[in-house]
């Protein structure tokens, strides 16, 4: 098409009819080389995607021996642990004890060293406890008593040094 432009325009030109005809034939060949340029960018994009599904076959491959070895072995059985020490970074309690749903309580909270008291009336009926309880009281009143005796004291000097 460009060809037939100039030689209408410059007339019957020897010389310009053969300079058109080169154009001409280097405008076909750039044609073909971007064309065969193309058809190489395409091939070498499917080279390399090829190469990275045969990348991809390879790993599954490992990883499907991997995992057929892990089946053959045995599984190991732990007869015995013995633990050293535990740490516990933090304990979570709820205490809903309205949810419990208790009826009665009866009984005697002991908070702190008790040193033996009540234990001997737990096992008594209702007014046997209560006389117990009076008797154990009546027996403790005399030890607040203030007793007509002074304390004993024990004075030492120090011993002068050498």
């Amino acid at each position: 098409m460009a060809g037939q432009f100039w030689r209408n325009w410059f007339g019957a030109n020897d010389q310009v009819n053969d300079q058109v005809d080169q154009v001409n034939e280097v405008d076909d060949r750039l044609r073909k080389l971007e064309l065969e340029l193309e058809k190489l960018k395409v091939q070498d994009i499917g080279r390399s995607i090829i190469e990275e599904l045969q990348k991809l076959r390879h790993t599954m491959d490992k990883l499907a021996e991997a995992e057929e070895q892990k089946q053959k072995q045995p599984p190991i059985h732990i007869e015995k642990l013995d633990i050293e020490k535990v740490l516990i970074d933090r304990v979570e309690t709820n205490n809903n004890i309205g949810a419990v749903g208790i009826k009665e309580l009866a009984g005697k909270l002991n908070i702190g060293a008790n040193y033996g008291q009540g234990a001997e009336t737990a096992a008594l009926p209702g007014e046997q406890k209560v006389a117990a309880l009076l008797q154990n009281y009546a027996d403790k009143a005399p030890m607040n008593e203030k007793s007509s005796e002074p304390p004993a004291v024990n004075i030492k000097g120090r011993s002068k040094r050498t």
